[in-house]
């Protein structure tokens, strides 16, 4: 919120949707804003039923219309 802080922001998932390649998640995150760092932690199960843990760290240089 206040990029002068070093701190972390929670941002909420509104919703979590499966691709039809069923490779890929679109996570609609209302008022996402571009940030240095963004860390998304997940736990899904596959369709073989192996839980996967994952973090995922990513730079949002620019939000699209």
């Amino acid at each position: 919120a206040d990029p002068k802080q070093k701190r972390r922001d929670k941002v909420e998932v509104k919703s979590v949707r499966v691709q039809a390649d069923r490779k890929s998640v679109f996570l609609e995150v209302p008022g996402l804003q571009p940030v240095d760092q963004l860390r998304i932690k997940l736990g899904v199960k596959a369709a073989d039923g192996t839980v996967i843990n994952e973090e995922i760290y990513a730079t949002i240089h620019k939000v699209g219309d």
